[in-house]
């Protein structure tokens, strides 16, 4: 399995400009409206790690986790928490649902609305240089069939911290972003108040954009084209 597309991003410093930063979605609101978490990996969710596919709710603090930037990384802490969604639940909270395919992923895949997810824009890259881009996957609603769950039984949530902030593969090629540990980093509301922040943030006027350019894209491209593509890079590798 091939590992390191992002090696562009890493180390670069988002400019210091508001709009260039995203709009404290990945961090600071990590917890929602009651303290209910708003991104997380939900239970269920299979990891590549070095005992093989896993659920994210076995894992331990020492255990490793193939990342696709630095290869197999320690996990430095869990954390847990319990989302219940009800009639109650504001919709922008919601969890989402991917289906197979939709982000690489080989199977059904739930996401909470501000978890960061990768995906790959011709309009980021014309903007930003760079196609790939992390974007919360509330934004993707509508996008592939992703889809806002019912109210549904609770759902248990788990973050993986590591040293620093990584990009892990869940259900397959499903990549979501994971914070640094809690000790190496601030979480404010401020998007300045993260510095060290590996990979490049977009505000949301601009993900929004990013996020037209991928229904675009589908209008003229057959939905797994870029999974086939993505599968064939890691069989050359």
């Amino acid at each position: 399995m091939r590992y390191g597309f992002f090696k562009a991003l890493k180390d670069r410093r988002a400019p210091r400009d508001h709009a260039e930063r995203s709009d404290a979605w990945l961090g600071g609101l990590a917890a929602g409206a009651g303290g209910a978490p708003a991104a997380g990996v939900v239970a269920g969710s299979h990891l590549a790690t070095t005992m093989g596919w896993r659920p994210v709710e076995v894992l331990c603090a020492g255990d490793r986790v193939l990342t696709f930037d630095n290869g197999l990384q320690p996990i430095s802490a869990v954390r847990r928490a319990a989302l219940a969604p009800s009639a109650e639940t504001p919709p922008w909270l919601r969890p989402l649902i991917a289906p197979a395919g939709a982000l690489g992923n080989r199977d059904r895949l739930i996401l909470l609305s501000e978890q960061a997810v990768i995906v790959e824009s011709d309009h980021a890259e014309a903007a930003c240089g760079e196609p790939f881009v992390l974007v919360p996957a509330g934004m993707l609603e509508g996008w592939r069939g992703i889809a806002r769950a019912a109210a549904s039984e609770p759902l248990d949530v788990v973050t993986l911290e590591f040293e620093d902030e990584q990009i892990v593969y869940a259900n397959g090629w499903g990549l979501l972003h994971c914070p640094r540990s809690e000790t190496a980093r601030v979480v404010t509301l401020h998007p300045r108040g993260q510095p060290g922040a590996a990979y490049r943030r977009m505000s949301r006027l601009r993900l929004h954009d990013v996020v037209c350019d991928l229904h675009a894209r589908d209008a003229a491209r057959p939905i797994g084209a870029d999974q086939a593509a993505s599968e064939r890079a890691a069989s050359s590798g």
